[in-house]
């Protein structure tokens, strides 16, 4: 599974040749908020994420792939999470 590509190399991809200040602006949120998603990995939330799609416009294929690794990658975080809590406890 770890041949999956990232949602962050999704996201870079599906930008092409838009630069991250017009999607920001186009979204509506911070060059930041934009750069920590592609560069740290930052995991938008869904709304968020459907705002990227939009603006980005990619093709079908690649819009599936986008959904499927924020899945796989919040899945991912939220049993990280439990597995800490449960650590701790």
């Amino acid at each position: 599974m770890d041949d999956l590509p990232s949602l962050a190399s999704l996201l870079i991809t599906a930008r092409g040749s838009l630069s991250i200040a017009e999607v920001a602006r186009l979204v509506g949120c911070s060059r930041r908020a934009i750069y920590f998603y592609e560069v740290d990995g930052k995991l938008p939330k869904i709304g968020t994420l459907n705002d990227l799609v939009r603006a980005m416009n990619p093709d079908k294929e690649l819009i599936r792939r986008i959904y499927a690794a924020h899945k796989r990658d919040a899945v991912a975080r939220n049993l990280a999470r439990a597995a800490k809590r449960k650590g701790a406890s």
